[in-house]
């Protein structure tokens, strides 16, 4: 999906990078919902804009991000049950 070469290397507009490959961990709480309204969820927890194609989430499912996480292990788990529903799980 596209989405997911997009995460990564994320930053926020404005963020500046001191050379350290290490990323922050977030306390995420987002149920698996539908995947726009998840990925606005993620948005206002990390501060990243994710652009998207409104037709590329439509009817789709996310999965849940719970926990601790960077960024990145939060946005694939948002991705995750979707990819699992195209492949026929």
């Amino acid at each position: 999906m596209a989405i997911v070469a997009l995460s990564l290397g994320l930053t926020p507009a404005g963020a500046s990078d001191t050379g350290s490959r290490t990323r922050p961990e977030l306390s995420f709480d987002i149920p698996a919902q539908d995947l726009d309204r998840a990925l606005d969820a993620f948005g206002t927890v990390t501060g990243v804009q994710i652009l998207y194609e409104t037709a590329l989430v439509a009817n789709r499912r996310s999965g849940a991000a719970a926990g601790v996480l960077d960024r990145d292990a939060a946005l694939r788990r948002l991705i995750a049950e979707d990819e699992r529903q195209r492949i026929g799980r």
